[in-house]
């Protein structure tokens, strides 16, 4: 439990705290109200969707166009954003393997925006609730949602995130 709110904590004080009016009201932002981010990983192109309210993802094969997931629900309400490496704008991911399968696993944070901390992919505050995506060769499975239950409070986008969290999608 000490180790917990000890990694809780450590999460939340290294997100990196954004001055809200440096953004352009005119500029789109990853992460905003305003659309669509894509990113690539592995492959596969993510798109995830904040136009509703809840929000929703589509993954393609890259090459193909193949769809792995159609615009699927997340637990998510919106704003959401992918949890970047936390130097670069890449999705931050942990590769793993089961059973001779390989897969990575991929988290989305989101919920209600927390107007206690922001940054530069979430300027209008921090996600409150995170996702889990597990992103298999030929299809991709959603976890649950993760929320304060879990002793994770709030997290921004590009302050990374410990694999720890990563590492409890390992299991069926």
């Amino acid at each position: 439990m000490k180790f917990q709110l000890f990694v809780a904590a450590l999460f939340v004080f290294s997100c990196v705290p954004y001055e809200k009016h440096l953004v352009p009201n005119n500029e789109a932002v990853p992460g905003s109200d305003s659309g669509d981010i894509e990113v690539r990983l592995k492959g596969n192109l993510f798109r995830l969707k904040n136009s509703s309210e809840k929000c929703t993802l589509t993954v393609k094969k890259h090459q193909s166009n193949v769809e792995l997931l159609k615009d699927s629900q997340l637990e998510l309400a919106t704003p959401c954003e992918f949890v970047r490496e936390p130097s670069s704008e890449a999705p931050l991911s942990y590769d793993y393997k089961r059973n001779k399968e390989e897969y990575s696993v991929v988290i989305v944070v989101g919920g209600p925006p927390s107007d206690e901390v922001a940054d530069r992919l979430m300027p209008k505050g921090c996600g409150t609730e995170f996702q889990a995506l597990r992103v298999y060769y030929n299809r991709v499975t959603l976890g649950p949602k993760i929320d304060k239950s879990r002793q994770i409070f709030l997290g921004c986008p590009s302050g990374g995130l410990d694999e720890i969290y990563f590492a409890d999608y390992t299991s069926d």
